[in-house]
């Protein structure tokens, strides 16, 4: 569920237009960044409304990882929705066909919080979700090589162009590794640690990940692969 680089190529000049015509009326947007169907695969999206007074509404689009829509056979690529005061919804992709991965842009005309649970049966899967986080920097902790299994999932997408720091940390706040990694405006990247930190001696990785856009802001999510599959929280960092 997590390949390990992604360009998004959206070029149409008519889906532009209509992006535009639609942020005028849904001004403020959400990223959940990494979503997937398909292949026993299955993504819950979860919209809520922290308004006790007034409804909110929006649209859904979902992304494949070349920035194309989501292929109708996983999910409606893109999918509106009202949301009562102090409620929520749930759009889920659907588990079956070939694997489809990338990630969702939540449009709404007022505040909203996301969230995201994902779902195969190999996993034993956590009922936490997976809260989005947008920052400059951020921080979270990372496990690999542990087990056969073990590994760090980290989802991204870059608001703009520039250079991403990564340094990696162990439990005393002593370095192990760091790299950087140039960006897109809008790039999506969701890889393991154990692929963004290659260089670390004998692949075993416990410590704490920071991830620093050198312009713009970040939006990313982690999950912990083991035999079961949870979230990490992602701490936004000044």
């Amino acid at each position: 569920g997590f390949p390990a680089w992604h360009y998004p190529n959206d070029q149409t000049a008519g889906l532009q237009h209509f992006r535009v015509a639609r942020s005028q009326m849904f001004p403020i947007v959400n990223t959940l960044p990494e979503v997937v169907g398909g292949g026993d695969w299955i993504s819950d999206i979860t919209i809520l409304n922290p308004s006790t007074t007034v409804e909110v509404e929006g649209v859904v689009d979902l992304f494949q990882d070349n920035g194309s829509l989501f292929p109708a056979s996983i999910s409606a690529p893109s999918i509106p929705f009202v949301i009562p005061p102090s409620s929520w919804t749930t759009i889920s992709t659907h588990n079956k066909g070939a694997i489809a991965t990338g990630y969702a842009k939540v449009f709404s005309n007022a505040p909203v919080t996301i969230e995201g649970r994902f779902l195969n049966p190999q996993f034993a899967t956590s009922v936490a979700a997976a809260t989005p986080v947008t920052s400059r920097s951020v921080s979270l902790l990372a496990a690999a090589g542990g087990s056969a299994t073990q590994d760090t999932a980290v989802a991204l997408i870059a608001s703009s162009a520039g250079t991403l720091n990564l340094s990696l940390s162990n439990s005393f706040g002593l370095p192990i590794a760091s790299r950087t990694i140039d960006v897109t405006a809008g790039q999506h990247i969701a890889t393991f640690v154990s692929q963004l930190m290659p260089s670390v001696h004998g692949g075993v990785i416990s410590g704490r990940l920071t991830i620093t856009a050198s312009a713009g802001v970040i939006s990313v999510i982690a999950l912990q692969f083991d035999t079961s599959l949870s979230p990490i929280t992602v701490t936004p960092l000044p």
